[in-house]
């Protein structure tokens, strides 16, 4: 049953808690994701992730060093599958993986297998969370760092309790160094990483541990952990290292090289030092945070409740909010982090841009902590239930009364979802892409998005197709006028847009392309 207790758990017990659910939690996401996981090219920032990964490139900021090299891998040694399947099946593993570790911190938090169970098929289900797991998209990866961090604070703040340092554990055996070395990985992995986790391990361990330092006999032991804590967050910092490896073995970046072809695809095309290290950190999406100002807050809150409602339904909304309150009566480390982590992630995703069209990802850490308090919101639940009723046999039927109907709300809307979360028969992209190459002509010019381009040059890089296009890839949204790069290529290459530009039209004479969805083609001749 859903219990807070800590009397002598039985050897069965403790097997089937650390060892067999976590397998089957494992397995049932993987086959989950694998199932509904995208077969083929994507578009945009997905399809510029899946040919990096061949090409052991550099993509946009903040250049996703970690998740390109463990993307090469899984190019290398998943047996099926073009290049783009395989770079969506590691995502599934990485999503799969922090499922696991939200059912071992749900268990943990809930000291209940039940608890575990509960959030983790809540985030699992979760729309925003199932369909990031089936795309090769880095945000998942981002929330297993985040949570296999949670893991070791869990194990810290055990230690703390009985004011043990844990001097006596060496290397990673120390929680706190386990800590920081995920922190580091996930300040490398994304930019968000660090306004969204940091300040709340600043405030919640950070500072009791300078605290500390105030008492004489406690100074040089804390010193100590702080150092190892430091050494092992620079050691998290050093997948930085292959951007300055690529740019020091491939420069300097000139965009068209030969046939139209970036010969090694870095993003941005930095021409200095300054440059990768703004790529790194980010420098052009930071102004693009916290746009809308605290003033805008009370009309954005109530949508983004909503939302919530969306990703976890009626019951896991309300289980979250007891959840919460629950952890804050009885371990307050813990829902002071747990409440710093959600608020920040909600926060940041409220006040990104309106011009980000996927600011909603930027949620998936809220979305995290909120399935952790399911679990715990079911305990909270279950000991009211238990503490009401009249003896032990009837303290028995809790799984009956209570557990087994909170499982239907997140497994018959996954169900209900499931048509909608498929993405095993998404070949559209690949399609459309091969028809636009076979039909244009080999030294043909084509004017695109970010998305549409993305597309066409995993063609070009993975598979080799139709080098001698280049692709032009440019935004009309951001002032770009697309009038103004036609005579950058005719009348020596024949000239093509992927979709109707009307700033394009009112100069040149432009025509559709009936066989080919959405490509136009786009003559000398002016208006």
């Amino acid at each position: 049953m859903i219990r807070g207790a800590t009397r002598a758990v039985p050897r069965t017990r403790l097997l089937t808690a650390r060892v067999v659910v976590p397998v089957l939690v494992l397995v049932g996401a993987l086959a989950l994701y694998l199932r509904t996981g995208a077969p083929s090219i994507l578009t945009g920032d997905q399809a510029e992730h899946q040919f990096t990964a061949y090409v052991v490139g550099v993509p946009h900021a903040t250049g996703y060093p970690l998740f390109t090299m463990l993307n090469a891998l899984a190019v290398w040694i998943v047996p099926w599958g073009d290049v783009a399947r395989r770079v969506s099946i590691a995502v599934a593993v990485y999503s799969a993986l922090a499922i696991v570790l939200v059912y071992k911190a749900g268990q943990r938090l809930g000291h209940s297998i039940l608890a575990g169970l509960l959030a983790a098929i809540s985030l699992a289900l979760a729309p925003e969370f199932w369909s990031l797991a089936t795309i090769a998209e880095v945000y998942t990866l981002q929330a297993l760092f985040m949570v296999a961090l949670l893991l070791a604070l869990l194990q810290w703040w055990e230690l703390e309790a009985h004011d043990d340092l844990g001097l006596h554990l060496r290397g990673l055996r120390h929680p706190l160094a386990v800590g920081a070395l995920f922190a580091g990985l996930g300040v490398t992995h994304h930019g968000s990483f660090t306004p969204i986790v940091v300040p709340a391990l600043v405030v919640t361990v950070g500072a009791p541990l300078l605290l500390r330092l105030r008492n004489p006999e406690q100074r040089w032991p804390v010193i100590q952990l702080l150092g190892r804590c430091i050494g092992w967050g620079l050691l998290g910092l050093t997948p930085w290292l292959y951007l300055a490896a690529q740019y020091m073995m491939f420069r300097p970046f000139d965009y068209y090289r030969g046939q139209g072809l970036p010969y090694h695809p870095y993003w941005g095309n930095p021409q200095t030092w300054g440059d990768v290290i703004n790529l790194a950190l980010g420098a052009g999406f930071r102004l693009k945070v916290f746009t809308h100002g605290w003033s805008q807050l009370p009309a954005l809150v109530p949508g983004y409740l909503q939302e919530l409602v969306r990703q976890f339904w009626w019951s896991g909304f309300v289980l979250g909010v007891v959840g919460a309150i629950h952890l804050l009566r009885r371990r307050l480390h813990v829902a002071w982090f747990l409440l710093f982590v959600w608020l920040s992630s909600s926060l940041f995703g409220l006040n990104v841009a309106a011009d980000i069209p996927k600011a909603h990802v930027y949620f998936l850490p809220a979305y995290v902590i909120w399935s952790l308090w399911i679990g715990t919101g079911a305990v909270a639940v279950g000991q009211w239930l238990e503490s009401i009723a009249a003896g032990p046999r009837r303290q028995h039927r809790f799984f009956l009364i209570v557990a087994a109907p909170l499982f239907i709300p997140p497994l018959a809307i996954g169900t209900y979802r499931f048509g909608r979360m498929d993405r095993s028969g998404d070949w559209e992209h690949r399609r459309t892409a091969e028809q636009i190459l076979a039909y244009v002509e080999p030294n043909a010019a084509i004017l695109c998005r970010w998305e549409a381009c993305m597309t066409l040059r995993y063609l070009q890089l993975v598979e080799g197709r139709s080098l001698g296009v280049q692709l032009d890839q440019t935004e009309p949204e951001a002032g770009v006028r697309w009038s103004e790069r036609v005579p950058l290529y005719a009348p020596r290459h024949p000239v093509y847009a992927i979709s109707y530009n009307e700033e394009l039209a009112a100069r040149y004479i432009v025509f559709p392309i009936e066989s080919v969805p959405d490509l136009w083609r786009v003559t000398e001749e002016e208006r």
